[in-house]
C-alpha cells in the first residue's frame, strides 16, 4: 500500500507541477519573446513529455483505482445501499 500512495502522490504532484509550470511560467514567457523562440523552445520537449505526461496520468488514476478498491473491495455492496451511495449515483449531493 505504501508503494501505491508513493506512486499515486508523487506522479500526481509531477504532472500537476509540470502542467502549472508550462501553462503559467513557460508559456507565457515564450510568447513574449516571439515565435522565433517559442518554436523551437516549445518543439523539443514534446516528443517526451507527452507520453510522459500520459503515463503519469495513466498511473496516477490506476493507482488510485487500486487503492480505493484494495481498501473497501468487502463493502462495495454497502456503496450501492446506503444512503450515501445512493445519492452519489444519483448526482444529489
Amino acid at each position: 500500500m505504501v508503494v501505491l500512495r508513493t506512486v499515486h502522490i508523487g506522479l500526481g504532484v509531477f504532472w500537476v507541477g509540470s502542467f502549472l509550470f508550462m501553462t503559467f511560467i513557460l508559456s507565457p514567457r515564450l510568447k513574449q519573446l516571439g515565435p522565433a523562440v517559442q518554436g523551437p523552445v516549445m518543439g523539443a520537449p514534446v516528443p517526451i513529455t507527452i507520453p510522459t505526461f500520459i503515463t503519469a496520468a495513466l498511473l496516477v488514476i490506476g493507482s488510485g483505482a487500486w487503492m480505493a478498491l484494495k481498501l473497501r473491495w468487502g463493502v462495495l455492496d454497502t456503496f450501492l445501499t446506503s444512503a450515501w451511495g445512493l445519492r452519489c449515483l444519483s448526482g444529489r449531493r
